[in-house]
């Protein structure tokens, strides 16, 4: 007898902890809550449950009343807005993430205040979905399986082939490069160094009076050489002047110049002091009488 009493208790102490739990839950998703509904078409897999909340400019509002299934691929949400709260025309609906369980809540977003407002069992339009949870874990599972992707063709590119090391032994070989064209650069330098050392001593050896002194020759011969072309330009100007007077006829020059009698004169007389000459050589007694007592 005291043992079937303690498995009744044992019995109604769980169905009452289990109606408090379900009424609890009944509670908070609105079971008591009085209201209007208002109605939205939404894709499937939108994962709306009744009970969920409803949020108008990100304060709740209302609750999910009920989710049908319709055929044409779409969910016939019923939800119930408090009668103290009035929904603007133009507000659209949107399921959103609530939290990182994968539960959803719709969200009535206005695109302005106004006076007008949904009446009982109008439907808002859907707006545009934001991106959930589930989506960016998709995502990011896409981009993880990318990234193992380029990992294992990196490691195989770089390692099984033995891309590494031959990087390793490209940067040893340009570090060694770069240490020599350091070392030819300090090489240089010391002798860029030593030339400018002697191209100054140089330019101290130099006397400056002895520059000074050749630069005054230069500057006299310079001189002089322009009087010797002065003295030429006079002296051809003088000869321009004679040959104007010898290609004129009525000169003596141009007369010897240009008379052709003249000329054959000249070379009957120079005919004739050949002839005489010659003649000379032969008698020279004929012409000379030299008398010795």
């Amino acid at each position: 007898m005291k043992r079937r009493d303690e498995v009744l208790v044992g019995v109604f102490t769980t169905a009452a902890l289990i109606v408090a739990v379900l009424g609890s839950i009944w509670l908070v998703r609105g079971g008591l809550a009085k209201g209007y509904p208002l109605y939205s078409r939404f894709p499937w897999g939108a994962g709306l449950k009744q009970g969920q909340p409803v949020w108008l400019s990100g304060v709740t509002v209302g609750f999910v009343d009920k989710v049908e299934l319709d055929r044409r691929g779409t969910l016939i949400a019923t939800y119930r807005i408090q009668k103290q709260y009035a929904v603007p025309k133009g507000t659209t609906s949107q399921v959103v993430p609530n939290g990182f369980f994968g539960d959803q809540a719709i969200a009535l977003t206005p695109t302005a205040p106004g006076d007008s407002s949904f009446a009982p069992g109008d439907t808002v339009p859907v707006g545009k979905s934001a991106v959930g949870v589930t989506a960016l874990m998709a995502r990011a599972d896409s981009m993880t399986n990318v990234l193992s992707a380029l990992l294992t063709s990196t490691r195989a590119q770089m390692v099984d082939s033995g891309g590494l090391a031959e990087l390793r032994r490209m940067f040893a070989r340009s570090a060694k490069l770069t240490e020599d064209l350091s070392e030819i650069a300090a090489v240089q330098s010391r002798e860029l160094q030593l030339t400018l050392a002697s191209v100054r001593s140089s330019v101290n050896a130099i006397d400056s009076a002895v520059v000074d002194s050749t630069l005054r020759s230069l500057r006299a011969a310079s001189a002089s050489a322009a009087g010797l072309t002065a003295d030429l330009r006079m002296t051809a100007a003088r000869l321009d002047t004679i040959l104007a007077k010898a290609n004129r006829a009525d000169g003596s020059v141009g007369k010897l110049l240009n008379d052709p009698g003249l000329y054959t004169d000249l070379r009957a007389v120079l005919a004739r002091v050949d002839s005489l000459t010659a003649d000379f050589r032969k008698n020279p007694r004929r012409y000379i009488d030299l008398r010795i007592f």
